[in-house]
């Protein structure tokens, strides 16, 4: 369902406008936008999430149950907790981007614009690589490990959507920078 120009696009190989303009499914492209995002976004709240719980039960409530829980115990409970939160931004997702659809009666020449422009958003781009790039990284680190690919690569994608955030913040301010000492 995805052509060759948007793997091309997608990592990071040059496309002619009038390549990136050849969107043959742009609902599928924008749903697959979509989906990743929830898959982020709950990797991210469910990693984090579950070290602040963690952590205050642990050490500001010292529930029993936690006392003899080691920095593996630790570290297992919070990927399993990741995992299971990214499992659910993805369930979520799909619904929501279909009612949105429906909601707002978007056809397909919006989902064609929603695609198009999601192909030139180089920052976003530059999220989805290294969510997914570091989420592989992880996993495979984990099955090396003996443990599950599901458990590391959520812990993956999550630092890997807070590395790019900050790389292309970083690359803006410097922009912006550029643009102020130019005047």
């Amino acid at each position: 369902m995805v052509n060759t120009i948007f793997a091309k696009n997608w990592l990071g190989i040059q496309c002619s406008d009038d390549e990136l303009r050849q969107i043959p499914y742009p609902k599928f492209e924008t749903g697959l936008h979509v989906s990743l995002k929830g898959m982020q976004a709950g990797a991210v709240v469910g990693y984090f999430g579950s070290r602040l719980t963690l952590s205050v039960q642990k050490f500001a409530l010292k529930r029993p149950s936690m006392k003899d829980f080691t920095a593996q115990q630790f570290l297992e409970k919070s990927c399993k907790t990741s995992r299971n939160f990214m499992f659910a931004g993805l369930i979520m997702s799909i619904p929501m981007f279909l009612a949105h659809g429906m909601g707002k009666s978007v056809d397909e020449e919006g989902y064609y614009d929603r695609a198009y422009r999601i192909r030139y958003n180089v920052c976003q781009l530059n999220v989805d690589r290294a969510s997914l790039a570091l989420g592989t990284v992880y996993g495979a680190m984990f099955v090396v490990k003996s443990r599950s690919f599901l458990l590391g690569f959520p812990k993956g994608v999550c630092w890997g959507t807070i590395l790019a955030a900050a790389y292309n913040n970083f690359n803006k301010a410097q922009e912006m920078k550029e643009t102020m000492n130019a005047d």
